[in-house]
């Protein structure tokens, strides 16, 4: 049987040996957000026959949007997410998987501005404190909190 209170400290060391490093590498490099959360485009483009992702990724590359994240759902779909772009450049990326690839069909051009991703950020960090006080409000009631017990 494990005594967990007779060897709390040592608990008590391995959590902080877990959290702390956690808290500092939050604190230096912060959270990688992702387009819903910070500004950005995408675009969801479908090929007429099946396409590898380098090929895609070279096309998007030659268009100049080096700092792009591609997903590949199957065979033909491809959704790509870009720092923000216009709707011309998106336009013209679209064209040059035409050219390079083959025939496609967009099916999504989405952008998110700057402003509705600083809201999300706020409302999730809402939500998380509000879940916090609630969680914490129940564990205090379902185990009959009294700080006068000893």
């Amino acid at each position: 049987m494990l005594h967990v209170i007779k060897h709390r400290k040592i608990f008590y060391i391995f959590s902080m040996i877990v959290l702390i490093p956690g808290l500092i590498s939050l604190f230096m490099q912060g959270l990688n957000l992702g387009i819903d959360f910070k500004s950005g485009s995408i675009i969801e483009v479908r090929f007429d026959k099946a396409v590898q992702v380098e090929l895609v990724r070279k096309t998007v590359e030659s268009q100049g949007l080096d700092s792009s994240k591609i997903q590949q759902s199957g065979d033909r779909d491809f959704l790509i997410r870009l720092d923000t772009i216009t709707e011309k450049e998106g336009q013209q990326l679209v064209a040059s998987f035409s050219k390079n690839i083959g025939p496609n069909q967009l099916l999504r051009n989405d952008f998110v501005a700057p402003v509705v991703g600083k809201e999300l950020v706020y409302k999730a960090l809402g939500a998380l404190f509000v879940a916090s006080i609630i969680m914490v409000i129940y564990i205090t009631i379902r185990f009959e909190f009294n700080p006068l017990i000893e």
